[in-house]
């Protein structure tokens, strides 16, 4: 299980009517439960433009897959999906 303390975004030039355009860049992690800090990129889902794909989501490494969030109003839903061979989100 993964618990965010706080998340930030280093960027802020968003569209106010777009949902996901918000979440959009990169956001600083600190992740209390393990003690790590590090950077998720959050893209739009170019299949989906209700979703975003979260790279290095809980940090699995470099090359990993994305984890894939649904938008909806403020929040961003997380499904339980394993990405890559045995990370499971």
């Amino acid at each position: 299980m993964l618990l965010f303390a706080a998340c930030l975004p280093e960027e802020e030039d968003t569209d106010p009517n777009d949902p996901v355009a918000k979440y959009i860049g990169t956001w600083k992690v600190n992740e209390t439960c393990n003690r790590m800090n590090y950077n998720v990129e959050i893209m739009q889902d170019p299949g989906n433009s209700a979703q975003v794909l979260l790279y290095n989501f809980g940090n699995p490494g470099a090359g990993s897959d994305p984890a894939v969030g649904l938008v909806v109003s403020n929040t961003i839903y997380i499904a339980a999906q394993t990405i890559d061979v045995a990370w499971n989100v």
